[in-house]
């Protein structure tokens, strides 16, 4: 069971990183790109690296999404300074 939750909640991160980088694309929004690939990596290495996961979607309020457990500290790190990153471009890019 705990690999199901796991893989819905690839999923879930996957899809969300799918929907901002169409949303960035349609709608000439290049600020939503960054966290499409923070979205993307997340969900990756959260599948390949975590020990556990729990798919998260609601359609009011819209959400869409997973959470992982169990990773590993440098990955953690890197998922940190990935949004740093993507915040600060997105704010470049919005202005």
């Amino acid at each position: 069971m705990t690999n199901i939750f796991r893989i819905l909640a690839c999923a879930g991160a996957v899809g969300a990183g799918i929907l901002l980088l169409y949303l960035g694309i349609a709608r000439h929004s290049p600020a939503a790109l960054p966290w499409a690939g923070v979205a993307l990596f997340g969900g990756i290495t959260g599948f390949l690296f975590g020990t556990g996961g729990e798919p998260s979607g609601s359609i009011d309020p819209p959400k869409l999404g997973g959470k992982f457990t169990g990773l590993p500290d440098w990955l953690t790190v890197t998922d940190m300074i990935l949004i740093v990153l993507a915040l600060i471009a997105s704010f470049v890019l919005k202005g």
